[in-house]
């Protein structure tokens, strides 16, 4: 360790990091720790030009716990607030989960813990009570993720809520399959490429609410729906609005008969996402749509399969 400037001034420690470096029996390594400046009271640790690094993780910029007593941080989850900036940051979320220790039983953490994040944002509130604003979010040089998020009981299985407000999602339902718990559509939904995606996502309680505009290889969707029981594509159930512009059916039924299709549906009832399963009650406005070279136009639709 190495430290220069240190003051104490009444009940504040003040003072410069120049290298902190050590290896746990736990196996989590610090290869080092700087700081341009920190200041220690009894209720706040702040770390201001931070860089702290790990054999793949690399933080930099300002990190701020705020807390009522030292002991607050038996129960860091809950209680001890974070306010974090990051810059080009590089997180492993095995490392994450070195200090935050019930995320260990999270299912996305698990699932992903050998997974590197490229993250700029920031970061506020305890981690039972998490948002985070302005973030770009790199995974794995496959998905893009900006905008922001607001969160509850992440360490809490069943009780687990997350907000994401995005202005620009880029991935493919095949990325999105590997990461998420669960998440798991049918091959069929492969066919839509790559996915630009703007709105919001909502998981409340093991539901998941989708709001927003779509843009796939196959066209372009707006959507206001709700799923449940995505881990078992048979049986999910899910209503909602859709309204399809210019996608192409043909390509998405394996049907050349069908060509693209613009319209305007609500679906109520709905079960199964698989060509077997497809149970729903469906109004549909069609503006347009081919079949078999023929522009079918202005017609609307009542269907319960």
């Amino acid at each position: 360790m190495s430290m220069r400037d240190f003051q104490l001034r009444g009940n504040t420690y003040q003072g410069k990091v120049e290298h902190i470096e050590f290896k746990e029996k736990s196996g989590f390594e610090l290869q080092n720790c700087a700081v341009q400046n920190f200041e220690i009271t009894p209720k706040k640790i702040a770390l201001l030009g931070l860089n702290f690094k790990t054999p793949d993780t690399e933080l930099g910029d300002t990190l701020i716990f705020r807390y009522n007593r030292l002991s607050d941080f038996s129960d860091f989850t809950n209680q001890v607030e974070l306010n974090l900036a990051l810059n080009n940051s590089t997180v492993q979320l095995k490392d994450v989960m070195t200090f935050a220790p019930s995320l260990q039983k999270d299912r996305f953490f698990l699932r992903n813990k050998d997974k590197k994040l490229r993250i700029s944002g920031k970061l506020l509130g305890t981690i039972n009570d998490l948002s985070g604003k302005n973030l770009k979010i790199q995974l794995n040089g496959k998905t893009l993720i900006e905008g922001s998020f607001s969160s509850n009981n992440l360490t809490v299985p069943e009780e687990q809520t997350l907000l994401l407000n995005l202005s620009n999602l880029q991935t493919n339902v095949g990325v999105l399959r590997k990461i998420i718990p669960d998440f798991s559509l049918p091959s069929n939904f492969d066919k839509l490429g790559n996915i630009r995606f703007n709105g919001n996502f909502n998981y409340l309680f093991e539901k998941l609410i989708i709001d927003g505009t779509l843009r796939t290889q196959l066209g372009a969707a707006e959507l206001d729906m709700g799923f449940t029981g995505l881990d078992n594509p048979a049986t999910t159930q899910y209503y909602g609005d859709l309204s399809l512009v210019n996608f192409n059916l043909g390509k998405w039924m394996n049907n050349d008969d069908f060509g693209n299709i613009s319209a305007i549906s609500k679906v109520r009832e709905g079960r199964g996402l698989t060509e077997k399963s497809a149970d729903a009650l469906l109004s549909i406005d069609l503006q347009s749509m081919y079949y078999k070279n023929y522009n079918y136009q202005n017609a609307k639709i009542r269907w319960a399969s």
